[in-house]
């Protein structure tokens, strides 16, 4: 979800998952916070498959965005988002 409401500070050549992403190698502390600050959690969504909205027994019958909506809704949690985004930040360098 994080990545989905932050893209602009989310590294577009690496994939992220349900435990971490990368950030933009340029980016500084302060960007940081206030791309978070910036965040409207009531309407962040996170990314959603084709194979998610395919999925729903009611997909056929659904425009597909609000088919991919509803999807991104059950798979929203926003609580947990906003606490994770509250955590002190510290920088990691992962040496490849």
């Amino acid at each position: 979800m994080h990545a989905a409401a932050l893209p602009s500070i989310v590294d577009p050549m690496t994939s992220y998952d349900d435990t971490r992403l990368r950030l933009r190698i340029d980016l500084d502390p302060g960007e940081l916070s206030t791309a978070l600050d910036a965040v409207d959690w009531a309407t962040a969504r996170p990314a959603v498959a084709d194979d998610a909205v395919n999925g729903l027994k009611f997909a056929d019958v659904l425009p597909r965005p609000l088919a991919a909506d509803t999807v991104a809704r059950r798979l929203a949690d926003v609580p947990s988002a906003q606490l994770v985004a509250r955590e002190p930040l510290s920088r990691v360098h992962e040496v490849t």
